[in-house]
């Protein structure tokens, strides 16, 4: 069962990537870079204060975070930015994020989205994306 979660996600994965044009316009439909901060900033003060998840970001400098998130989801939009955070690996590594943990967080961020009328099709674009990187994030 489980790997035929793995392989649906990687079928939709694969089957939500864009051209590069069509990322890069997408940006705009998030308000640019800096409705990107604006989100991010939202997700990391709602996943501060979530009770799931929240003690992720019990001694994390919120802020810096949601900077370094702002310029991950940018990057991942093919936007004019650069990612000057850790590598997705070592940033995660030793906290011990779990499956529902991840996705207790996509969905703090899809209700974010939703709240600021982002075009389904653009959140999904920036889903798609950043679930690449899941693997790298989660620690079973």
């Amino acid at each position: 069962m489980i790997r035929l979660r793995i392989a649906l996600l990687a079928v939709l994965i694969a089957g939500c990537q864009a051209s590069p044009d069509r990322l890069h316009r997408s940006l705009g439909q998030f308000g640019g870079a800096e409705g990107l901060h604006q989100i991010s900033r939202a997700l990391v003060e709602r996943s501060a204060d979530d009770p799931q998840i929240g003690h992720f970001f019990a001694d994390v400098d919120l802020v810096n975070l949601a900077d370094r998130l702002a310029e991950h989801m940018c990057v991942e939009l093919d936007g004019p930015c650069t990612y000057t955070g850790q590598p997705m690996p070592e940033a995660h590594f030793a906290l011990g994020i779990r499956e529902s943990d991840f996705n207790r967080m996509v969905e703090l961020l899809q209700d974010i989205m939703d709240e600021r009328g982002i075009d389904e099709s653009a959140q999904n674009t920036l889903l798609a994306r950043l679930a690449e990187s899941r693997g790298e994030v989660i620690r079973q």
